[in-house]
């Protein structure tokens, strides 16, 4: 399945089914690359921003920048839990995030 969505290349099916996906996909798409900075508009219209995906953005260096441009729609304790969680050497998809 993650190549069938990475392959997605029309913009408004791509927005769509970041639209669709439930919060926790959100993460796991990330982790697996195929959310990317232009698909933000699209999350931010009917998701809040969670630390699973902004970790899920860290793990590919070309959207880093994707990942801090969202930092401040995250409240202070979900910032700690980006920092906390993210393991820099991790490969696929991001984990969840524990709330504690």
């Amino acid at each position: 399945m993650p190549v069938v969505r990475a392959r997605i290349t029309d913009a408004t099916l791509r927005a769509r089914r970041l639209e669709q996906a439930e919060a926790g996909q959100l993460a796991e798409l990330a982790g697996e690359g195929t959310v990317t900075a232009a698909g933000l508009p699209a999350i931010r219209k009917t998701h809040r921003i969670e630390p699973g995906l902004v970790v899920g953005l860290i793990r590919h260096l070309d959207r880093i920048g994707a990942a801090v441009a969202v930092l401040p729609f995250l409240h202070t304790r979900e910032l700690d839990s980006v920092s906390s969680d993210w393991e820099p050497n991790a490969t696929g998809p991001a984990q969840p995030i524990r709330h504690g």
